[in-house]
């Protein structure tokens, strides 16, 4: 815990001790001691890349500590193989979707 508090000082100076003091709070140091060391990288390494220059209060350090989910939006299709059909069997499937949905 000193050293995160050691490199949020050294990120934010005298605002973060102005804010949050010397010393963590009971409330900073044990919400801090529940996340791991690579959580703790993550928020200090998203405090860096932050435009807000003002330090975070805790509940936003919480969540600069989560990982960032990307949405995959595209993913490409497994190729469908070409398959043969019979005319007449389509046809009649089309034919009897229609009646299906008339009453629709």
């Amino acid at each position: 815990m000193g050293l995160f508090w050691l490199r949020m000082t050294e990120m934010y100076g005298h605002l973060w001790v102005s804010a949050y003091g010397d010393v963590p709070s009971e409330l900073w140091a044990k919400a801090v001691a529940r996340l791991s060391n690579d959580q703790i990288k993550r928020g200090l390494e998203a405090c860096l890349d932050r435009d807000d220059s003002y330090p975070p209060n805790l509940p936003t350090f919480l969540k600069l500590c989560k990982p960032v989910y990307i949405p995959l939006c595209y993913r490409p299709f497994k190729k469908l193989s070409k398959s043969e059909c019979d005319p007449k069997v389509a046809k009649s499937n089309l034919e009897a979707m229609r009646q299906a949905l008339k009453g629709v």
